[in-house]
């Protein structure tokens, strides 16, 4: 491969986002094209654990623009992994819409800044979505909402809502349960798509 491959999880919070991109990213080490890679991990959790939940699109914006940061900051590898593709940051802000001009005004900025983002090529290749099979595991950092089955099926809509959208090369809905299973479905689905050689 000549360029970065970037692969992003999605789903809603407890989905297995996180369980789900390290299990590939360990099996992607033993694939001799892709094994330089970078696991990005998500900014989201570290901002609710130093101040609390995130209540209003503005800090939503921030979120999203450190998680681009991130991402970009990011060397020249072969494959980058994320468990927060940055698109999402726009379907949890649209869930915080409270119909105001300032809401609609930042709305509006962070779908403009999302599109330079993704043109002229998608910015993921493979985004793999976890449906909200799970529930989430109350570490005392998730806000009560994402414990919510109606949150929950709400975000998961907005979710594969903003990626029709922002189209990534491919996108994949994951059916395995077991997080074994799940790994073995996202890696047959890479092998499928690029030309990898074992290590």
């Amino acid at each position: 491969m000549t360029r970065m491959v970037r692969i992003g999880f999605t789903g809603v919070p407890g989905a297995g986002k996180t369980s789900l991109a390290r299990g590939v990213a360990s099996s992607c080490r033993g694939i001799q094209s892709l094994k330089n890679l970078e696991l990005c991990a998500e900014y989201a959790r570290r901002y609710i654990a130093q101040y609390g939940s995130i209540e209003s699109i503005w800090e939503q914006y921030r979120i999203l623009n450190k998680q681009v940061n991130w991402e970009n900051a990011v060397g020249e590898v072969d494959l980058l992994i994320t468990d927060s593709p940055v698109f999402m940051g726009l379907a949890y802000a649209s869930l915080m819409n409270t119909r105001s001009e300032k809401d609609a005004m930042i709305l509006g900025d962070i779908f403009k800044a999302l599109t330079k983002l993704d043109r002229p090529e998608p910015r993921y290749d493979i985004i793999f979505h976890l449906p909200p099979k799970l529930q989430p595991v109350d570490d005392g950092v998730r806000p009560k909402s994402n414990f919510d089955p109606e949150w929950r099926r709400k975000m998961d809509s907005q979710i594969t809502s903003v990626f029709t959208f922002f189209c990534p090369k491919l996108f994949h809905v994951v059916q395995a349960d077991t997080v074994e299973e799940r790994v073995e479905e996202c890696i047959n689905i890479i092998k499928g798509v690029y030309d990898v050689v074992p290590a």
